[in-house]
């Protein structure tokens, strides 16, 4: 259940540690016990890092969060980093005792990021913290058992939505900001066993898409699981769309929607992966029209994982990943969405979240390894070109 609840390996993070990217530090904030690497970028490191996620309300003004190891008690806290137009600043924030797996910004003065405290369930529990253009404050949640929050979306700054699971992975979650509260809102859990949700996105307060999973009878010595797409109206969630049955050695290792976006109430593009046994990965794109979810052809690439996209309009669209090779070695992925087609791009890196200001200022984030151990990775797109920072 972990792998498709937080998706991919740095959004795991939280939980585990994480895998990240090479940079370095311009700036250099000191969280106790944590060991910074040598100053070779503009992107703070330490070693152990990992980001997991990014919202950018501008070009120059982007917010990206994730996990580092704290070496000194040796476990996982949550780091916020912020792009100025110029470099990647340390931010302090009140998630020293948990992770964090994803922000979203409203604007320059609102952002949420949400992750989790604790090593999993049943322990784990809902963490929430918000920029209000000064600091970054935690805010209290529900007291849901065994919680994780896996993705936050706010199409204002009095309305986000974070989800997850709880009750040991065997319930969807989903809590809404009121703009004074947290709140835990019901959603459908039609699988026996393994109900999460994975991803979501708002176009207004009243047009929500969330994606995740559920799981069912095992066929013969193998498990069976579900993708679902669930929508917001405005006053509850329903289930609208679910896969043909998906089988694996368990639920989590069999499919994944991680990612998705929506630039109006009838064009939303969503991505993942699929795994059949015995064949390796392949990335997995659904294309919304506004009265169905279809799947979108996406290029044969071998061992193919895509876990973050973001749309600045129906006809571009930027989704991220990894891929294998033969070798058993791993790559970047960046596929650039047209409208009708896949094209692929060339970066650096492991990323598995993007934002997009505008078509030429993307950040896509992730991790990369180092002989240190994992760092952060930053990923820039100048309207020519994918670059490391």
């Amino acid at each position: 259940m972990l792998r498709r609840l937080l998706g991919s390996p740095q959004r795991r993070a939280g939980l585990a540690r994480a895998a990240v990217p090479l940079g370095a530090l311009a700036v250099v904030v000191a969280f106790p016990g944590l060991v910074p690497t040598s100053l070779a970028s503009s992107l703070p490191q330490f070693t152990g890092n990992s980001l997991s996620g990014v919202s950018c309300v501008s070009a120059d003004d982007c917010w990206a969060v994730g996990s580092t190891l704290d070496r000194a008690t040796d476990n996982v806290v949550g780091e916020t980093l912020h792009w100025n137009g110029s470099r990647w600043i340390a931010v302090s924030s009140p998630a020293a005792a948990g992770a964090l797996a994803s922000v979203s910004c409203a604007s320059s003065t609102n952002c949420w990021a949400v992750g989790n405290i604790g090593n999993g369930p049943p322990l784990s529990r809902p963490l929430a913290v918000r920029w209000n253009g000064t600091s970054w404050t935690n805010i209290q949640t529900p007291r849901v058992s065994g919680a994780l929050l896996g993705a936050v979306s706010c199409p204002s700054s009095r309305y986000c939505w974070a989800i997850g699971s709880y009750d040991r992975g065997n319930k969807t979650l989903a809590l809404r900001w009121t703009g004074s509260r947290w709140i835990h809102v019901a959603t459908p859990s039609p699988g026996t066993f393994d109900n999460a949700l994975t991803t979501v996105t708002c176009v207004s307060a009243r047009d929500c898409w969330s994606f995740g999973y559920f799981g069912g009878p095992p066929a013969g010595a193998l498990m069976t699981g579900y993708l679902m797409a669930i929508h917001w109206n405005g006053s509850a969630w329903k289930q609208v769309w679910a896969s043909a049955p998906y089988h694996g050695g368990d639920v989590a290792t069999a499919a994944a929607v991680d990612g998705i976006s929506c630039t109006s109430a009838r064009r939303c593009l969503a991505v993942g992966w699929s795994w059949t046994p015995g064949v390796m990965t392949s990335s997995l794109a659904l294309l919304w029209n506004g009265s169905r979810w279809a799947t979108v052809k996406t290029p044969k690439i071998h061992d193919a994982n895509l876990y973050g996209v973001d749309c600045t309009s129906s006809t571009d669209c930027w989704a991220v990943g990894s891929a294998g090779t033969l070798a058993g070695s791993s790559h970047s992925l960046t596929l650039r969405w047209n409208g009708s087609s896949w094209t692929t791009a060339t970066s650096p890196g492991d990323a598995v979240s993007v934002s997009c200001a505008s078509s030429r200022s993307c950040w896509a984030v992730g991790s990369t390894e180092s002989t240190n151990g994992s760092l952060n990775l930053a990923l820039r797109w100048n309207n020519s070109s994918w670059t490391s920072l």
